[in-house]
């Protein structure tokens, strides 16, 4: 699946946890927690990507820090997906 693909899934689920938040101009590496994620919503969001796309994260990368931003769980979907992850 390639990255577009990926992030397009992706911005679907942050659209349907994190209402009110205009997509089109939020950056690859800005904070997701500047725009409202906060601990319950970024489990369920990591529980919907896992569903979607059908893979486990490893709880190493189940910090915000590590998928704090667009950009990091794109990179974390598609290392998964590729088997790089």
């Amino acid at each position: 699946m390639k990255a577009d693909d990926v992030r397009s899934k992706v911005l679907e689920i942050l659209d349907a946890n994190m209402e009110g938040v205009e997509w089109d101009g939020i950056g690859r590496d800005a904070s997701l927690a500047e725009q409202g994620m906060d601990s319950m919503t970024f489990i369920q969001i990591v529980v919907d990507i896992e569903a979607q796309f059908d893979i486990e994260i490893p709880d190493e990368y189940l910090l915000a820090e590590k998928m704090g931003t667009i950009g990091r769980i794109v990179d974390v979907v598609c290392g998964l997906l590729d088997g790089s992850i």
